[in-house]
């Protein structure tokens, strides 16, 4: 299990990698795509959520957002396994994704690059100065997904789970947030390590299918 777990992880590292230097603004994000992202919110970094379970779903009280409706047992599992890959795994993929933020940055690429938008010099400027900010932050994003992953392990497994995808989410955002994967045939778009915590997930990375509870 861990070892096809780090194999798809690796497999979307190298996925994203080709895909991002002037494919990786959130303005050239398809229709289909954009419907996948979830905004950050100020609930998303709160570690002391309360939690309702909704028919099939375990529902986050602050805002409403549904996640996958794991045990906490699962999820415990599923946060240690990712405290321990995220050592290995993130590195690189941070590494990579801010390779590629900095090489639009020193080009700005961002002012110069083709988009199907209309053409907004105040956005554009915003976007550089946003992958400015999430360079710096990138180091502080890394040790919040590994104390994340442990807190869900450890102490608290949903709100480990929350916290651990809003690192990731805020991480790739911007870069190359979106993996294409194939489960089952179907193209869907997911996160580095943790799709199946982020809310209304799409895609397990182990390729579990989403209607059941307590799959990878």
């Amino acid at each position: 299990m861990i070892a096809d777990f780090l194999q798809n992880a690796t497999v979307n590292i190298f996925k994203g990698f080709g895909n991002t230097f002037l494919n990786g603004f959130a303005s050239d994000i398809s229709e289909r795509n954009k419907a996948h992202q979830v905004g950050l919110q100020f609930a998303h970094f709160n570690p002391i959520t309360k939690w309702s379970l909704e028919k099939y779903e375990i529902v986050d009280k602050s805002n409403g957002d549904k996640y996958c409706n794991d045990s906490t047992k699962t999820v415990r599992l599923k946060c240690a396994a990712l405290f321990a890959a995220s050592w290995i795994v993130q590195p690189i993929g941070l590494t990579l994704n801010l390779l590629n933020r900095i090489a639009k940055i020193v080009t700005f690429a961002h002012l110069w690059n083709p988009s199907q938008e209309k053409y907004n010099f105040k956005a554009r400027i915003g976007e550089w100065g946003k992958d400015i900010l999430l360079v710096v932050s990138t180091p502080l994003l890394l040790v919040g997904m590994i104390f994340s992953a442990l807190y869900g392990a450890t102490i608290s497994p949903y709100n480990g789970r929350k916290l651990y995808a809003t690192c990731e989410r805020l991480a790739y955002s911007g870069g190359y947030q979106f993996f294409g994967a194939d489960y089952g045939g179907k193209n869907l778009h997911n996160y580095l390590l943790a799709p199946c915590f982020q809310p209304d997930p799409k895609a397990h990375l182990g390729g579990g299918e989403l209607d059941k509870s307590n799959v990878w």
